[in-house]
């Protein structure tokens, strides 16, 4: 049982995971992640979880705040999966910016995060994770790869409505 606090992790955990995990997120799909906030059921969902994954920084401070310490966490795997990216300021308060899943290198840490999470919760899936984990690192290079291209491109200016591609302008030197 692997539960995420918003649906990007969610997404690594099942693609590293697999048929070997059950994956649900706290946040639900399509809902705004600034305004969220836990409810009792959240609780009882993240104690019954094997494996606790959350995003750290301000993204998700109500699990660390007000989740993690209902919580029995006697034989569970929690991990930040930011462990290792650097943040960079930004966000809404102009505090640190919380979206790192969004560039893809910083996400390949995240995801490796994941994957050293899912390793220790089950040593006997480590094979078929490596495997998952593999084709997920691809498909975020791919996309790290598309990125740095973008460097040669003629447009000028990107508008977007929301401050959440700090990390992307930031890592492929988007100004």
């Amino acid at each position: 049982q692997v539960v995420a606090t918003f649906s990007p992790l969610a997404y690594m955990a099942e693609s590293i995971g697999g048929d070997r995990v059950s994956v649900s997120s706290m946040v639900p799909y399509n809902t705004e992640l600034h305004s969220w906030q836990p409810a009792p059921q959240d609780i009882i969902r993240a104690d019954d979880a094997d494996v606790i994954l959350y995003n750290g920084g301000p993204a998700d401070h109500w699990l660390v705040d007000d989740v993690l310490p209902a919580v029995n966490d006697a034989g569970k795997v929690i991990v930040n999966t930011t462990l290792g990216v650097s943040y960079i300021a930004g966000g809404e308060e102009g505090g640190t910016d919380p979206h790192t899943w969004l560039s893809p290198g910083r996400a390949m840490v995240q995801a490796r995060n994941v994957y050293h999470a899912l390793c220790e919760a089950d040593p006997e899936g480590e094979e078929y994770f490596t495997e998952r984990f593999g084709a997920l690192n691809a498909t975020l290079a791919s996309l790290d790869e598309q990125y740095r291209s973008l460097n040669n491109a003629t447009v000028s200016g990107v508008i977007v409505s929301h401050s959440a591609l700090g990390y992307v302008a930031y890592d492929y030197n988007f100004s």
